[in-house]
């Protein structure tokens, strides 16, 4: 019997935002990628008849988790202070692996609001959600 061994670094996930490369990842969990389309679920009739809708979504909701304090997290404050005055900034977003292999790419996303800011003994995080408008992904 043959056994298949996977070998995982965090540090061969690249994320580029625009011409930005967003580096001081917190140090557990610090990216989910998420399908905007709702599941295709059945919906059934009085007699029993079942249609299963596909939603034709391709949005997806990113959400990167940073270091208290780093670069990254003034690029992308930036990027969500254009929303107070009513502008959307939008750049292209990738997200893949040193080896090529691509996570997701998008040719427009957004910052969806300034995140949450917390302050304690320790410097925490701070988690940004970024929405794209239609993705690939290939995260499996």
């Amino acid at each position: 019997m043959t056994r298949e061994f996977i070998v995982y670094n965090c540090k061969d996930v690249l994320i580029s935002f625009g011409q930005n490369s967003l580096t001081g990842l917190a140090d557990d969990a610090f990216l989910t990628i998420e399908d905007m389309a709702e599941e295709a679920a059945p919906t059934t009739g009085c007699d029993g008849a079942i249609v299963t809708s596909i939603d034709p979504n391709a949005c997806s909701k990113v959400t990167i988790s940073n270091l208290y304090g780093v670069k990254a997290n003034r690029i992308l404050a930036r990027l969500a202070g254009g929303l107070r005055q009513g502008e959307l900034i939008t750049y292209p977003l990738l997200i893949k692996k040193k080896t090529g292999e691509v996570l997701l790419s998008a040719d427009a996303a957004w910052v969806a609001k300034m995140p949450n800011s917390d302050f304690g003994k320790k410097a925490g995080n701070r988690q940004w959600v970024i929405y794209t408008a239609e993705s690939e992904r290939d995260d499996v």
